[in-house]
């Protein structure tokens, strides 16, 4: 506890907490800590100064200076509370003071939030929350809740919390289905130490589903076609597919280029714009696999874009898992293939029937190949 003086005897108790915090606030540490490394709080603080302040009233008390009813004014107790305090300090001293009001029995231990904390700094610093709380269950068999994680983190300092200023998009709400909009995108990140990759992935509206991805070190509208090719044949066709803008000003994208063409064969309607907040439900997933698919990539052993690609295949089911919400409505707006018509969709996007070929950036697209070769 740290030394207070003696308090003036005219003093309430919330004047003199006041008095004491203005005057002790430089002469204590700048940040004080626990033993476990969290920032003591408010609370405990204050419980020092009421027990400073009534060590030195009942000093004055039995010294005969002040009189019972001005020493229960002055800590604003009744005389019989200050009575059962009397008590108490004569049993067990200080002790006796402590608030005796029970704990919740399912708060953790300060040893158990000892070793999370020492868990995150030595094998997981850098972590997102969300990211280590899944290896925190899944892999250390930890049993607290996420928020109880998460403000343990930042209690520590470890992890310093992320407020957002802006204010909410307005917009279209979600498509009520899945595949009644898909959004195309792609972000340029350093996935792996000194390797730049783009990343062309397929975001369902409605549940933040990713159906495809694909790494490739330059864009390509074949990349982009094989995407939609990969989700056509594991889902089914879709209504409505929005591209962002590295696409939409592009050349392929005009109303006389393949990447229309290709639509219009397929029925599907291409959106020139979705509103702020289906731009900010599918940034928010590129958001969270910049935070969390390097680190995998990293644990993996995974050294190239093509083997990158191979790990994506079984990533995904494992993502959606984590991230994708459930739609508003159960049945899909997919459209499933017959044989024919998926033979006439590799025709239209340009996919043959023989194998996968990789290419120079290990993105492997037989189409792109044969449009170089020839």
């Amino acid at each position: 506890m740290a030394c207070l003086p003696a308090l003036r005897p005219e003093m309430s108790w919330n004047d003199s907490v006041s008095w004491a915090l203005l005057t002790f606030s430089k002469t204590l540490p700048e940040k004080r800590t626990s033993s476990i490394g969290a920032p003591v709080s408010r609370t405990s603080a204050l419980r020092d100064l009421r027990t400073a302040r009534f060590a030195d009233i009942y000093e004055r008390w039995t010294s005969g200076q002040i009189s019972q009813a001005h020493a229960a004014h002055l800590l604003e107790v009744s005389e019989r509370t200050f009575q059962r305090y009397v008590v108490r300090y004569r049993e067990t001293g200080l002790r006796g003071l402590e608030d005796r009001r029970t704990t919740n029995p399912r708060r953790a231990p300060d040893e158990e939030v000892a070793a999370l904390l020492a868990l995150y700094e030595e094998r997981y610093m850098g972590w997102s929350i969300r990211k280590f709380y899944r290896a925190y269950t899944d892999s250390h068999g930890g049993t607290r809740s996420y928020t109880c994680v998460k403000n343990r983190l930042h209690e520590s300092g470890l992890v310093t919390p992320r407020r957002s200023t802006r204010s909410t998009p307005e917009g279209r709400g979600r498509r009520p289905a899945e595949g009644r909009l898909l959004h195309q995108a792609s972000c340029v990140y350093q996935w792996l130490p000194k390797q730049t990759w783009e990343l062309v992935a397929l975001v369902d509206d409605a549940s933040d589903r990713v159906h495809a991805g694909l790494f490739v070190e330059s864009e390509t509208i074949w990349c982009r076609f094989r995407t939609i090719y990969e989700t056509i044949v594991a889902k089914g066709l879709f209504d409505a597919i929005h591209v962002d803008a590295a696409l939409r000003n592009s050349d392929d994208c005009r109303e006389t280029g393949r990447f229309p063409d290709a639509m219009r064969k397929l029925q599907i309607s291409v959106l020139p714009s979705c509103g702020l907040k289906a731009r900010s439900r599918y940034r928010r997933s590129f958001r969270i696999l910049r935070e969390a698919l390097p680190q995998q990539l990293a644990d993996t052993g995974i050294q190239s874009a093509r083997e990158a690609n191979e790990f994506l295949r079984s990533y995904w089911e494992e993502f959606n898992r984590f991230v994708a919400i459930e739609p508003e409505r159960s049945r899909s707006a997919f459209q499933p293939l017959c044989p024919t018509l998926e033979a006439a969709t590799a025709a239209i996007l340009g996919v043959h029937e023989n194998p996968v070929v990789a290419t120079a950036n290990g993105a492997g697209y037989p189409g792109e190949q044969k449009r170089q070769s020839g």
